[in-house]
């Protein structure tokens, strides 16, 4: 505002105090004039003017780094910079007041105006950004015992000065977050799968950038995924497992390894379809070869394969003897042609051969001494029918 110059009467020096006693000079007094309040924010000076008419504010301004800003807070605006320590205020004495009153219409102040309660207005306001100060200080404390604990916060350097609102609303997100991660770190720890413990550090690891929340609740939601897929997968495995153990097959090694690592457990499994269909096939051989006279002196070297064929894991081991059994059986049958014929040759007698049938039924190196023994009986046997065979038609010629 372009006013008179006037008569200085009084200064002070900024603050509440002095602020109180000048404005309460110039109302008791009913003084006309105005006063000056010059103050600065940060690097920019900031004068006011407030205009008094016998002692009541009437006009009001205020210049800030040399732009003018005539508002309904323009005397709010001139107090709280009159109330700093470091403000001057002075009061200059007009005698021709109403003239401005109409000259300057557009910086008169509105309505009945109560100092007492712009003051007011302002120590609450003042005492507010005091507990917001406090306030501040308190979250960054926090924030910084958060990066103490192991934490990464790069932003935070950033809110050093920055306003209240940006530093609470930042507190507000690192803390929701952090209490997100701490559910979250929660069911990870409870995943009990050896395939993914890579995958648990790595997320884990992840887990003490709070900033990158973003990039945590994808992996996250990944992650989850993969365990489903895999308690699925598990699950079929088990219930295959099930069903071979049922059918009598050893699956230890399947199941020992479906607890260790199942990625590597279902390379196993395919490894033992392979065996399983291999020892299936020799099952269904040796179900044959039962069938045939040669092996039935084996019998009990077969009951011990067939349940060697039930651990697939010795499939080789199985195959070998199967091998070793087809041909120690032909070796035996081989051994016995002799013996066969021989009771051909008894039966053609009228011989009673059914000890000796018997014998064929073993091995042909558990019976050769019996078999010694009894081909000699036989052949006394022949013998003596043949000697009394003689004799009998010897007494028929007499």
């Amino acid at each position: 505002m372009k006013l008179p110059t006037g008569n200085k009467l009084f200064e002070y020096e900024g603050g509440e105090k002095n602020l109180k006693e000048c404005l309460e000079t110039i109302r008791k007094k009913g003084l006309d004039g105005y006063l000056v309040v010059t103050s600065a924010e940060g690097d920019t000076l900031v004068t006011g003017e407030i205009v008094f008419n016998k002692g009541v504010p009437a006009l009001a301004e205020v210049v800030v780094g040399g732009e003018a800003r005539s508002s309904d807070s323009s005397l709010e605006h001139i107090l709280k910079h009159a109330v700093k320590p470091g403000a001057k205020m002075e009061f200059r004495e007009i005698i021709a007041v109403d003239p401005l009153l109409d000259l300057l219409e557009d910086k008169r102040l509105k309505g009945e105006v109560s100092l007492e309660d712009v003051l007011k207005k302002i120590r609450e306001e003042q005492k507010r950004k005091e507990e917001e100060e406090k306030k501040r200080r308190e979250m960054l404390d926090e924030l910084k015992k958060v990066v103490e604990g192991g934490f990464s916060l790069p932003s935070l350097g950033e809110l050093k000065n920055a306003p209240f609102k940006d530093v609470e609303a930042y507190y507000k997100r690192i803390k929701d977050v952090l209490k997100k991660y701490e559910k979250i770190l929660e069911e990870i720890q409870k995943v009990d799968e050896p395939s993914l413990e890579e995958v648990k550090r790595d997320l884990i690891k992840l887990l003490k950038s709070p900033e990158e929340s973003e990039v945590v609740e994808e992996k996250y939601r990944e992650f989850k995924e993969r365990v489903e897929a895999l308690k699925e997968k598990r699950a079929k495995l088990e219930k295959w497992i099930e069903e071979w153990k049922r059918q009598g097959y050893v699956t230890t090694l399947l199941e020992k390894k479906l607890k260790e690592n199942i990625d590597e457990a279902s390379a196993l499994f395919v490894d033992f379809l392979d065996r399983l269909q291999r020892v299936k096939e020799l099952e269904k051989e040796l179900k044959e070869l039962l069938k045939e006279e040669k092996f039935q002196p084996f019998i009990n070297v077969v009951k011990v394969l067939d349940r060697k064929l039930k651990d697939p894991s010795k499939v080789e081991e199985a195959s070998a003897e199967l091998e070793d059994l087809k041909k120690a059986a032909e070796e035996d049958f081989a051994h016995k042609e002799e013996v066969r014929k021989k009771i051909e040759e008894l039966d053609m007698l009228g011989l009673d051969t059914s000890y000796a049938r018997e014998l064929l039924k073993k091995k042909w190196e558990d019976i050769k001494e019996e078999w010694d023994q009894y081909e000699k009986n036989a052949n006394l046997l022949i013998s003596l029918r043949k000697k009394m065979e003689e004799l009998r038609e010897e007494a028929e010629r007499d």
